[in-house]
């Protein structure tokens, strides 16, 4: 897998909402920039490791439309999705840590795309895309869960 991005963020919030909050992937819309819709495929509980929503994303003007699938999913510790989009074959991976604050939150975003390297141009411009979308996104996050 190749790292596209990862960002670190501290939520004043209990570590349960954040997390219930997160795993709630039809949320992502609320606070990740460019998430067109966001919606369950299927009837399986948020947390469920082989649960299934349909992603619409705005990609470079156009947009895409992939299936996520939770793939690793521990209370309060660890969310793991995937993505079908051909080329990319996203992951995000966002963990949890209680701190004397509240919640540290890192999220971090990777390719599984086996026809990639570090070098590849795609690489360099996911990641010149991602980067600020994660630092703008986790600032929303945290102002959504901060001031309910």
């Amino acid at each position: 897998m190749i790292e596209l991005t990862k960002k670190t963020i501290t939520i004043l919030a209990p570590i349960e909402r954040v997390f219930e909050h997160v795993i709630n992937m039809e949320n992502y819309k609320f606070w990740f920039p460019d998430v067109i819709a966001i919606q369950a495929n299927d009837t399986r509980p948020h947390a469920s490791v082989g649960k299934t929503y349909i992603e619409t994303l705005a990609i470079a003007g156009c947009d895409q439309t992939l299936t996520i699938k939770v793939v690793e999913c521990v209370k309060n510790t660890t969310f793991v999705t995937q993505g079908d989009l051909v080329g990319i074959l996203p992951q995000m991976t966002v963990c949890f840590w209680e701190n004397e604050l509240g919640c540290q939150l890192e999220l971090s975003y990777h390719s599984r795309e086996p026809a990639l390297n570090e070098q590849s141009p795609i690489i360099t411009r996911l990641r010149e895309n991602l980067a600020p979308r994660a630092e703008v996104g986790l600032t929303q996050l945290k102002h959504l869960l901060e001031n309910p």
